[in-house]
């Protein structure tokens, strides 16, 4: 009995000892993060501190002292440069990171709140001079942590989960003639991997919405309801990208007209990958439909709707040392231009190498036109680069260039596309094929010549 006392005891003992003990793990990780944002330019100060028997508690201030040292070091986890107007941005912002964790040795999950806490000095000078709405708007954000994003991160897994705060803002011009409203809602992240540049992500958001309205009558309007995101690194060169909507909608009324655009169920679906020597990339999206209407007296269009789109594209077999040299090129030159100069060169030597277009299909189950539903149209096609092709030379552009494309389109359809323009008319008739209630081309190369159904082009 004495020795289960003892032994008792000596649990107890333990159990009481691992909260003043602390969580090691736990604060290891913590200080691992800020010194590595302290060495990125941002000047981290704990503003406050908190330790209960179970729980830590502490506040950091975070501020960008030097935003090209820290935008270096966004740029080693992005697939793109950051452009020098972000610096700007970023350089003067202050956020606050409050930070929770239990100094109980198995629990290693830490809370953390994110929000900003201070806005460049610059750029409130000229909201204040510009705009005293806006402005008395941003200090209300910073004063109510209206911006707040909150996670939970676990050290042993390297996965955590998170959400942003419902944001609902609502900007009144000082007249009262027009106001502008913008909604976030809903929005959840997990993931897993390195907390700065995840190796999957995933996203969701139940609504956003951007309106302005004019003697309280909406004048424009851009929506997006249940939009999910998801994404796989492995690589620069090596990721997966999954994007759905269920429903994207824009309105812009004016004195004369009204235009309307929805798509339903859009999704988007992208592949980067690598081989031993090689690259390929292939994106495909789909909807269900797609509607258009402006009721503008002049326009000729008033509406035009899409069913049951689809389109997929692919491109293979470039050369992967040229994709590299390439894509290093854009990154440094799109940074400090917005032209094409830095890396025309690069891109030359990437399409002199050769590569392969595919479009595996692009297509809609039906159009309408002006209420005049015209059916069907697809298409699919092949286009092979030959490597060494010189593309200033134009005349020898066909002995480096070989396609073969698929064009099935409804009869209505073509009519409808032929039956203003007799000219095309006349010039398609002698080539189409008809299949049922379908007008087909088959456009191809053959020995450096150029067939349509077979029939060479002169």
């Amino acid at each position: 009995m004495k020795k289960i006392l003892v032994f008792a005891a000596l649990i107890l003992s333990v159990l009481i000892m691992l909260p003043i003990v602390g969580n090691s793990v736990v604060k290891k990780q913590i200080d691992q993060r800020i010194e590595q944002l302290k060495t990125a330019g941002i000047n981290v100060k704990e503003v406050k501190k908190e330790k209960t028997f179970f729980t830590t508690h502490i506040v950091y201030d975070f501020e960008v002292e030097d935003a090209d040292k820290f935008n270096n070091f966004l740029n080693q986890y992005s697939n793109t440069q950051i452009q020098p107007y972000v610096e700007s941005v970023l350089d003067g912002v202050v956020v606050e990171s409050s930070v929770t964790y239990s100094n109980l040795l198995f629990d290693d999950k830490i809370s953390i709140d994110i929000y900003p806490i201070k806005f460049p000095k610059e750029f409130m000078e000229k909201a204040k001079k510009s705009n005293k709405v806006i402005y008395d708007k941003l200090v209300e954000l910073l004063k109510t942590k209206g911006i707040l994003y909150h996670f939970d991160y676990f050290v042993s897994s390297k996965s955590f989960n998170g959400s942003l705060k419902d944001i609902d803002i609502s900007l009144d011009s000082k007249n009262g003639y027009s106001s502008v409203v913008m909604k976030i809602k809903g929005v959840g992240m997990k993931g897993s991997g390195n907390i700065v540049a995840p190796d999957i992500m995933e996203t969701s958001m139940k609504e956003f919405e951007l309106s302005e309205s004019r003697k309280g009558n909406k004048t424009f309007e851009a929506s997006f309801k249940d939009v999910y995101m998801s994404y796989k690194y492995k690589t620069k060169l090596a990721y997966d990208f999954d994007m759905s909507v269920k429903n994207i909608h824009l309105t812009d009324i004016s004195y004369i007209s009204k235009t309307f655009i929805d798509f339903d169920n859009v999704s988007l679906h992208t592949v980067s990958q690598t081989k031993t020597n090689t690259y390929e990339y292939q994106t495909s999206i789909k909807f269900d439909k797609l509607a258009y209407k402006n009721d503008y007296k002049y326009t000729q269009l008033k509406d035009f709707q899409l069913d049951n789109f689809e389109y997929t594209l692919s491109v293979k077999d470039l050369d992967l040392e040229a994709v590299n040299k390439f894509v290093d090129s854009f990154e440094k030159n799109s940074r400090y231009s917005y032209g094409y100069n830095g890396y025309t060169k690069d891109l030359q030597e990437l399409l002199q190498k050769g590569f392969t277009l595919v479009i595996d299909k692009v297509g809609a189950k039906n159009v309408t036109v002006n209420s005049q539903a015209l059916e069907k149209f697809n298409m699919d096609a092949n286009i092979k680069i030959k490597p060494n092709i010189n593309l200033n030379n134009k005349k020898d552009l066909w002995k480096y260039i070989s396609f073969d494309i698929n064009l099935e389109l409804s009869k209505k359809l073509y009519n409808f596309i032929v039956q203003k323009n007799k000219n095309m008319a006349e010039m398609l008739e002698s080539y189409k094929k008809q299949k049922d209630d379908s007008v087909i081309f088959k456009i191809e190369t053959k020995d450096q010549k150029l067939l349509v159904n077979d029939i060479q082009v002169q």
